[in-house]
This record gives C-alpha cells, sequence and structure tokens, in this order.
C-alpha cells in the first residue's frame, strides 16, 4: 500500500437496485452519511431524487486493517488508500429516469438486493440491470459490479439459498458477471466489512481515462441565497455534477448549454468559474471523477430548483449542438420483460446523459423533442416508455435532427 493525496474523490461508485432493498442504509453504514436529505424522502424513507457521499478509503499497516471516513476526516494512523463518490440511484418503479441519469457518470456500480422478496416483484432491478448492460456495451466499457444479498436476518437458511439461486440465474440471463456476490444486512451492520474488501479489490485502479474535452454534465443546480439575503451580498447560482473528462479551473470562461430555454429559442448561459468544492473542501481544478459543485455568477433565479440540471458545461465554443428534435439508429430491447412496437405520436422519455426529456415519436426513430437538448454523435440515448411504470424500450445514438444553435 502507498500513499496518495485525493483532495477530491477520484470516482464514482453509483448504487443501484429495486425501493427499500437497501442501498441508502449501505452508504450510511460505510460513511455515516443519510442520502435521503429532503423532507419527503425522509418521511417516506425512499430515495426520490440521486443522493449524493463522498467517502475515504484507508489502510492501516500494523493491523492490516480497511477503515472509512467522510471526506472530511484525516486518520492519522492509516494510509488514504481511496476517495470516491457515491449515488444512490431511486429505486421506485415511478423514478426510473432519475436512475438512469446517473448512469453516464459512473465508474463502478453496487448493485443491492433484498432477500426478503422474490425477484418478480422487482422489476426496477432488472431496468438498472438493463442500463448497466447497455452502458458497458455501448460505451465500451468494462464496469465493474458488485452484488450485495442483502436482509438475509429476515429469511431462513433454505429462502436464502433459493435466491442466491434465482440471482445468479438472473444474472446470467442478462449476461452481467459481478466480481463478487456478498451475503449482507445493512441494517445490523452485518457483511460491511466484506463489501468494503471487495471493493478495495475491484474498485481501487478503475481506468476512467478517456480523450475527450472537458465536459461536465450538471445533476443538480442551487440558489444557495438565504431569504432576504440584501441585494448586495447575493451569491450567483451552483451547479453539482461531474466532469466526465478533461480539466476545469477556478476562472475558466464556459458555457452552458441549452442554457435559457424560451418559447423557440435557446441562450446558452457563459459565465465563469468563481470556486470548486466538494463537500466542504475548495480546490483550485478538478479533473475527472467525483461529485463537485462550481460557483458562478449566474443569477440564482436559473439555477433553483434544479432548474438547470441536465446541461452540459464546457470551455466556450467547445459544446456540441442544441437540437429541438432528433434522429436515432434505434436498437430495441426485448429481453428485460418488454416489448415496445414503436407508432406514430408515441409519447416517450429520452434519456440524453443526465437530462431526460419527454419526446413524441413521429416516424422512422425521428423524435420531436418537449424541450431543446445538447448532443453528440458520441452521446448515448436511452428510449423509455410507460408501461406499468418506466420501461427501457431501446437505444442509439445520433444520425440527424434539427439544429437550433
Amino acid at each position: 500500500m502507498f500513499k496518495m493525496n485525493f483532495t477530491k474523490p477520484t470516482k464514482n461508485i453509483a448504487l443501484l437496485g429495486s425501493v427499500s432493498d437497501g442501498k441508502s442504509t449501505c452508504v450510511r453504514q460505510l460513511t455515516g452519511i443519510k442520502t435521503q436529505r429532503h423532507s419527503s424522502e425522509q418521511q417516506r424513507n425512499i430515495t426520490i431524487k440521486p443522493g449524493y457521499a463522498n467517502m475515504k478509503i484507508w489502510y492501516n499497516t500494523d493491523t492490516n486493517e480497511l477503515k472509512t471516513s467522510d471526506s472530511k476526516t484525516e486518520l492519522d494512523d492509516c494510509e488514504l488508500i481511496d476517495h470516491i463518490s457515491f449515488i444512490d440511484c431511486p429505486g421506485h418503479n415511478d423514478l426510473i429516469l432519475t436512475a438512469l441519469g446517473s448512469i453516464r457518470l459512473l465508474d463502478a456500480v453496487i448493485v443491492v438486493v433484498s432477500a426478503g422478496e422474490t425477484l418478480d416483484r422487482k422489476p426496477q432491478l432488472k431496468q438498472h440491470l438493463a442500463a448497466i448492460k447497455i452502458a458497458q456495451e455501448q460505451y465500451e466499457r468494462d464496469i465493474p459490479i458488485i452484488v450485495c444479498l442483502n436482509k438475509l436476518d429476515l429469511v431462513s437458511k433454505d429462502v436464502a439459498l433459493e435466491r442466491y439461486d434465482d440471482l445468479l440465474e438472473l444474472l446470467e440471463t442478462y449476461n452481467i458477471e459481478p466480481r463478487a456476490i456478498i451475503p449482507t444486512s445493512f441494517n445490523k451492520n452485518l457483511g460491511i466489512d466484506y463489501l468494503l474488501q471487495e471493493m478495495v479489490n475491484h474498485f481501487l485502479n478503475i481506468d476512467n481515462n478517456t480523450n475527450n474535452d472537458d465536459r461536465f454534465l450538471i445533476i443538480r443546480s442551487f440558489d444557495i441565497n438565504r431569504k432576504g439575503t440584501d441585494i448586495m451580498n447575493i451569491n450567483g447560482g451552483v451547479l453539482g455534477g461531474s466532469l466526465l473528462d478533461g480539466h476545469l479551473q477556478i476562472g475558466n470562461e464556459i458555457e452552458i448549454r441549452p442554457g435559457i430555454i424560451g418559447k423557440g429559442t435557446v441562450t446558452p448561459i457563459i459565465t465563469k468559474i468563481l470556486s470548486l468544492k466538494t463537500d466542504q473542501t475548495e480546490l483550485t481544478e478538478i479533473t475527472k471523477g467525483g461529485l463537485i459543485g462550481i460557483g458562478t455568477d449566474i443569477d440564482p433565479y436559473y439555477c433553483v430548483n434544479d432548474k438547470l440540471a441536465g446541461n452540459v458545461i464546457g470551455l466556450v465554443g467547445t459544446l456540441p449542438n442544441v437540437y429541438s428534435s432528433i434522429q436515432i439508429d434505434f436498437t430495441k430491447i426485448t429481453e428485460f420483460d418488454f416489448d415496445w412496437t414503436p407508432s406514430t405520436n408515441d409519447e416517450v422519455y429520452l434519456q440524453i446523459e443526465t437530462n431526460s426529456i419527454p419526446a413524441i415519436h413521429t416516424n422512422n426513430f425521428n423524435f420531436r423533442l418537449r424541450k431543446p437538448a445538447c448532443i453528440d454523435n458520441n452521446t448515448l440515448i436511452i428510449v423509455c416508455v410507460k408501461h406499468n411504470g418506466i420501461k427501457i424500450a431501446g437505444y442509439g445514438k445520433l444520425i440527424d435532427g434539427n439544429k437550433i444553435i
């Protein structure tokens, strides 16, 4: 082991699986952070928006022991070996699009499956597995996956073995090969040590480097000003998300697309990076990986309540075109319990990076977008339809479209 200076998280780990199977509890046991931060989430005890938490992994050379902490804590008797961001994806059937918005950002995956119910009661799990499979194939990436068979304290040994066999069959059916399957009971803090060890074994040295332009995907946007703040003391909006590739630093002039959407018009936003932060750690520059907040001088009106979520950030003049309608080279998915036969005027949802966009299928996989989107030729576009919840119907990439800018 060797000590590294991880001033910010270097990779994003997604937590996937059905609602209430234990994803948020897993993150809380590892980090001490509750990702369900919104009042509606706390009342319902489910994740509605993607939840986030940063974690440092430490190694004690004297005891040969792994330890974890939040990103602000230093363990003097240990060597820091990794710094990661967790993305806790919603598992509720009606929130699949929210979960799919995080797929582009992930470097590795932890799938949490409760043994308390049979797999036929987990349609959300199958949609998450479909998204992983699509991402691996279309981005030509080997995304390491660890599966946790959770809540084993609720079932007998015989039922646990039956659930395990069913899980193996499901994974084999969809040609998903996890690095490990770990028995857990996160509520009782059982199996966390094994999970941590497997994360070090399989996630530590992920190669997530590419050679693309500087590209930052916005997941959240905020007005951080308290009500009643004097106009002379108002701070600009903050943009939360992750850098897909490249390098950004304080002082860079950046462009946000599509930006401000009007009736039939779009106006990209030009601003400067005034600050960079992960948790409470101030940064001067960022590279790929981790969840970052970018401070700007944008009027906070345009950032409140995630108004800029789904937008793309790049250096001025480097971003792709913005489209109002698109045609894609569609590939249908049928193996995940759904078969869509497209018709004219079908209402669909297009997941374009972190942007979920309602659209109308006109013909030949042409789609009229309900709101403009910034898209390049290599962007994976996942097509979803409503059928007993949201189902993935297929995917494709841009062929052509109506360019606004």
